[in-house]
């Protein structure tokens, strides 16, 4: 049995391993369960999404970014 959930975290985008911005995520994660009442056996990020911040603009362009979650 599997099932998909939508967590917000926290994140920095860096540049020459220093943080360059500070960004928040949407992840959607897949987790997979033996059983409805035990917590998931493996859990798996499908999907990443980087939400829209007021006041955060990032660079456009052809810049390279880690990310660190």
């Amino acid at each position: 049995m599997s099932k998909t959930v939508i967590e917000y975290v926290w994140g920095e985008l860096l540049r020459d391993g220093k943080t360059a911005y500070n960004v928040k995520l949407k992840l959607t994660v897949r987790e997979t369960m033996v059983n409805e009442s035990f917590a998931p056996v493996a859990r798996a990020v499908a999907r990443h999404d980087l939400m829209p911040m007021s006041g955060v603009d990032i660079e456009d362009g052809h810049l390279h970014f880690a990310l660190r979650v």
